[in-house]
């Protein structure tokens, strides 16, 4: 969306956000401070917030997030 909003003629207050950010994150990938690497899903811990899995792997990617019920906050120890 950021590319095909550069190429836009015209000019709108959010496109401009648009713009910015990404001649931002442009100028960042070309100094090396920020790069792109293909992650699989068995290693993607982010996946439960973006899409359905099953529970095994569900359950090990919240303990990676470190992510714990209520009842576990609420325990006395």
């Amino acid at each position: 969306m950021g590319i095909a909003q550069a190429k836009e003629l015209r000019s709108h207050h959010r496109s401009k956000y648009i713009i910015r950010r990404y001649h931002m994150l442009r100028e960042m990938v070309s100094r090396g401070d920020v790069w792109k690497d293909r992650v699989s899903s068995a290693e993607n811990t982010i996946d439960p917030l973006t899409k359905s899995v099953s529970q095994i792997p569900h359950t090990q990617h919240v303990d990676k997030m470190g992510l714990r019920s209520m009842g576990d906050w609420l325990q006395v120890k």
